[in-house]
């Protein structure tokens, strides 16, 4: 019998042990540790996988894409997922499935193994960005769009912000038509009887006005009013039948009758408007303080009696006169979407811009024009009541032009906010995304922008707060890090995320909600770079100043289960000063004026700071291949040379 018949179980478990673990050593040194169960297997048999990174140059991808600065987000998704568990990553069946979850320009081998990232951001020379064969181009917004988030940081840490799970609105692929099949849906549901949103949950609270700048009445103009103020009532707004004009037509109880299809009504006269806007004259606080002198009065609405009010979307135009923006077209509409009021307004200033890329307005459209804002104030007075809401998009804008104090407003850029504080989306966009509609190709129209924020207002209200973002008025939208921060992992312990720079407003931005925040000097910033990027932070944000020396000791400082990206991206200054010189050179007041050689200058430094570069790499404990050694080594032995004298035999 053989050696091998002899053999015990546990001699045979033995070697089938020791040859999984040869063959999981060699999987480990091709990168194929990309589940989290091989990696498991590697660390019983005392295996601890290095992650590897290798950039793919796009000219070896098949179909390469523009890479952009959400592919540096997806890595930091990617890392995260497999920590937090099966409710939010779902591991990829097959080795292929699991590379296609990374940018196709990155190769990262042992995937399962990276614990921990590191974000690095920093100012890189022009010269260098563009002829940098060691990293990846790298989009870091679209300069044809405007952008609010020109900062790599800001871009990546705001704009990509919420977790592909948490992500409940409309993907990026989706077309118009999925869009609007689900509007479709929802107005189906709307029709059957679902339960609306009350319309108090959508207007604007008096803090809300305040800090968005939205005109409002003066509390002592309240206190100083007589016994008997002026209410909404129909010998108010009867209109003088002078021939002029017949006004907008009233109901016996004083409100705008409905108008089921579209229909210009006339507007009050002359007299009829100076004796309306008269009785609804108020003093804004503006006015108090002698910020503002203009013998145009504001006006407010008039209540009507009774808590329950119409919907009304106002849209105005405005051109750019001697004194800044005036009105120069005003539409409402009801809730019907029906045009109650659309009507073209008479600046009295000069005008020096008709702004008709966006307003629609020219010189020849003005040319006849007799009606004035006082005019326009007492037709839409006497149709929209103090109990009515008024819906509009940014519509603090509109109410300034029309010279109007209403407290009941609702407001679609509030409430489908935009990424980051302070920033809004475009109604286009709005119309685009959730409507599925296409507005503003050329000239706006007001009466199109009207109809589009009433539906918007309406899709709201049917879905709910949490529908396109909820509203940022509470408090400010999470960035990427305090996303990061409030998850948690597998061991049962919160996500450990730090930000460490050198400028203290970089921190304060950044270091939000549970993110810890290192403002170090910048003699320190080094020293502290290498002890935090060792310490266990499962994210850690740096902004560096040396981006090439100090990106050189965050290398050095890796952890063996970390990967680290870095952005750099041109420096923003002169970019900034010139928009700043343009938009004091588009004041009216201003003597500097804004040449074709400075806009030419601004658009040269836009497209240079919306590229950057990016590199990716992992730790510096490169894994080594190691010899497998013989359980039972043998002594080497001497082997004897044959010779004539070793075969003779002696005689006896």
């Amino acid at each position: 019998m053989g050696d091998d018949d002899d053999e015990t179980p546990s001699r045979r478990g033995e070697k089938a042990s020791k040859g999984r673990a040869k063959k999981l050593r060699k999987a480990m040194e091709r990168g194929e540790v990309w589940s989290l169960g091989r990696l498991a297997e590697c660390r019983a048999c005392g295996l601890s996988p290095v992650p590897t990174v290798r950039l793919v140059p796009p000219d070896d991808v098949v179909g390469a894409r523009v890479s952009t600065v959400g592919d540096v987000a997806s890595i930091l998704w990617r890392a995260l997922g497999p920590l937090c568990g099966g409710e939010i990553y779902a591991e990829a069946g097959t080795m292929r499935e699991a590379s296609r979850e990374f940018p196709p320009w990155v190769d990262v081998g042992n995937a399962a193994a990276v614990g921990r990232v590191v974000l690095c951001f920093g100012d890189a020379a022009e010269e260098k960005n563009n002829g940098d064969k060691e990293a990846i181009r790298l989009r870091i917004f679209d300069p044809k769009h405007r952008s609010s988030l020109k900062a790599a940081p800001d871009a990546l840490a705001i704009t990509h912000g919420t977790p592909p799970w948490k992500i409940r609105d409309f993907r990026e692929n989706d077309d118009e038509r999925r869009r609007a099949a689900l509007f479709a849906v929802a107005a189906r549901k709307a029709k059957k009887g679902k339960t609306l949103l009350p319309l108090n949950d959508l207007i604007l609270t008096p803090d809300d006005m305040a800090s968005n700048n939205y005109p409002t009445s003066s509390s002592a103009t309240e206190t100083s009013q007589t016994t008997s103020p002026p209410v909404f009532s129909a010998t108010l707004f009867r209109l003088i039948d002078d021939g002029d004009d017949n006004g907008v037509p009233l109901d016996d109880k004083g409100k705008a009758a409905s108008a089921l299809s579209d229909c210009l009504r006339p507007i009050p006269s002359s007299r009829d408007a100076a004796r309306i806007v008269e009785a609804c004259r108020v003093t804004t606080r503006d006015d108090e303080k002698n910020l503002v002198v203009d013998d145009e009065a504001f006006v407010r609405t008039l209540p009507r009696g009774g808590n329950q009010g119409s919907v009304f979307a106002l849209d105005c135009e405005m051109v750019r006169s001697s004194r800044g923006p005036e009105l120069a077209r005003c539409t409402l509409v009801d809730d019907a979407g029906a045009v109650l009021l659309d009507t073209l307004v008479k600046p009295r200033r000069p005008i020096v811009d008709y702004c008709t890329r966006w307003s629609g307005v020219d010189a020849r459209s003005l040319r006849d024009v007799t009606t004035t804002l006082a005019q326009a104030q007492a037709a839409l007075l006497s149709v929209v009541a103090a109990e009515d809401v008024l819906v509009g998009h940014s519509l603090e804008n509109d109410l300034k032009a029309m010279k109007l104090v209403h407290a009941t407003c609702a407001d679609t850029s509030l409430l489908y906010p935009g990424n980051g504080a302070g920033y809004r989306r475009s109604l286009k966009d709005l119309a685009r995304e959730f409507l599925g509609r296409d507005i503003q190709r050329g000239a706006h129209d007001s009466a199109e922008d009207a109809r589009a924020t009433l539906d918007l207002f309406k899709l709201k209200r049917e879905r709910g707060l949490d529908f396109g973002g909820s509203r940022p008025l509470a408090g400010e939208k999470k960035t990427l890090l305090e996303h990061c921060a409030d998850l948690t992992l597998k061991s049962r312990v919160a996500c450990r995320c730090a930000v460490v720079a050198s400028d203290a407003q970089f921190v304060k931005h950044m270091a939000r909600g549970n993110v810890s925040a290192v403002t170090s000097s910048k003699a320190n910033l080094t020293r502290n770079l290498q002890k935090h990027v060792a310490a266990g932070w499962h994210v850690l944000l740096c902004r560096l100043d040396d981006f090439d020396a100090q990106l050189a000791v965050v290398k050095a400082a890796l952890p063996n289960d970390a990967i680290a990206l870095a952005v750099a991206q041109p420096s923003l200054e002169t970019l900034r000063a010139l928009e700043a010189q343009k938009k004091a050179c588009n004041d009216v007041r201003a003597a500097a004026v804004w040449t074709d050689d400075l806009e030419a200058q601004r658009l040269h430094h836009l497209h240079t700071v919306a590229l950057g570069r990016a590199l990716v790499f992992g730790p510096p404990q490169q894994m080594k291949k190691t010899p497998e050694k013989d359980p039972s080594p043998l002594p080497p032995t001497k082997k004897r040379k044959k010779t004539a004298d070793s075969t003779r035999v002696e005689s006896p």
